[in-house]
C-alpha cells in the first residue's frame, strides 16, 4: 500500500471554478480550476461537487475496506461481497494514482 500524497480536506468549491481546502478564507490556495468547454458544457457544477467530495468519499473507501477486513473476507458469504471489495480496492488505487 501507498500512503496517500493529495492535499487533505475537506475541499470545498469556492466561486463558480474552483476548489479550495476548506481552511482557505480567500480562496488564493485553490485545489482545482474547473472549467467548461463545449463538450463538457453544463456539467461544471456537478464537476465541481464531485471533485469536493473526493477526501469524503476515499475516508468512505478506506472505513469500508477497513470492515471488509475486520470481518475476514475468507468468510464472505458470496461473488457480490467479494466483487464490492475489489471495486472500493480499485477505486482507492486510482486516487492513489496506482492504475491508469
Amino acid at each position: 500500500m501507498s500512503d496517500t500524497k493529495f492535499t487533505e480536506g475537506p475541499w470545498i468549491q469556492r466561486y463558480s471554478d474552483r476548489i479550495t481546502t476548506s481552511d482557505d478564507i480567500n480562496g488564493t490556495k485553490s485545489i482545482c480550476h474547473v472549467y467548461e468547454t463545449a463538450k463538457t458544457s453544463g456539467n461544471r457544477k456537478a464537476n465541481l461537487s464531485l471533485i469536493a467530495a473526493a477526501p469524503d468519499m476515499y475516508e468512505a473507501i478506506e472505513y469500508a475496506l477497513g470492515v471488509l477486513w475486520q470481518h475476514n473476507l475468507d468468510h464472505v458469504s458470496g461473488m457480490a461481497e467479494r466483487s464490492v471489495f475489489d471495486k472500493l480496492q480499485a477505486a482507492r488505487a486510482k486516487a492513489r494514482g496506482e492504475t491508469a
